[in-house]
């Protein structure tokens, strides 16, 4: 409803005009948008629900026959047996534990530590695939004396997750090269995470951070969200700049000292 004041020709007040606006079918229209969309949502984790454990359940299943076929089983037999087993309910346990995860807030341990350490762990952890891929892999930090409070463990697996996704983008580029530069400033650090590979479509950016997308071959489309939810809990920001065909950055802000509680 939108109303306006009625005046004479001599502006004296005789009364007001309202118009009233039906919004009955913008508002179906809207609810109808969101059940599409929690549609999706729920077909998408059907469908890793599915294929993720249907898998590990099948790898049991096979294991448990061999047992139950053959009558006297060596040791060493039975064992290999046992740990197939063990391997696959250990992987739907970790899938479980995942999904409740990406739908709950991060919670954090925050300590001090030095920018030059956390920036060193993520490497460490992101050295191997680098070499398998040949990345060429750079660090740029403005002072790596600085310290900050993060929870160091939780921030280093999110940049790990976003150089992970940047190494698999540039598998099939002649040269791939991923920097990660830090910048700091009185009150923030500001990481940014550069990669020449394929890049990403607007739709792709738009659904980056949605639980259970994922554009990487075998991925299940948890690490993104869980990476977006250790930001928040840092009271930080995450944001991408991406062109198909150039190349993808990630710029993710925290404060440098933890909030109050």
């Amino acid at each position: 409803m939108s109303a306006a004041r009625i005046s004479n020709i001599l502006g004296e007040h005789e009364g007001y005009q309202a118009i009233f606006h039906d919004m009955t079918q913008i508002k179906e229209a809207q609810n109808d948008i969101r059940i599409a969309e929690k549609m999706a949502f729920t077909g998408r984790l059907a469908q890793l629900i599915a294929h993720e454990i249907r898998n590990p359940l099948s790898n049991i299943d096979l294991a448990v026959d061999q047992m139950r076929n053959i009558e006297e089983l060596e040791k060493e037999d039975r064992e290999v047996y046992f740990d197939i087993v063990k391997r696959n309910s250990t992987r739907i346990n970790d899938l479980i534990s995942q999904i409740l995860d990406s739908s709950k807030p991060a919670t954090l341990n925050v300590e001090v530590c030095r920018v030059k350490d956390l920036i060193a762990q993520v490497i460490d952890l992101t050295r191997d695939r680098s070499k398998l891929l040949k990345v060429d892999l750079q660090t740029e930090i403005q002072d790596e004396s600085a310290e900050i409070q993060v929870d160091k463990e939780k921030l280093t697996v999110a940049l790990v997750n976003i150089m992970t996704n940047a190494m698999e983008a540039m598998e099939a580029t002649a040269k791939p090269k991923l920097v990660i530069a830090v910048l700091l400033t009185a009150d923030r650090v500001i990481f940014s995470i550069e990669d020449n590979g394929k890049g990403m479509s607007p739709e792709q950016q738009k659904m980056i951070f949605e639980p259970f997308f994922t554009g990487r071959r075998g991925g299940k489309g948890l690490g993104m969200t869980l990476t977006h939810n250790v930001i928040l809990a840092h009271h930080g920001t995450i944001d991408l700049e991406s062109a198909e065909g150039k190349g993808t950055t990630f710029f993710i802000s925290v404060p440098r000292r933890a909030a109050q509680s």
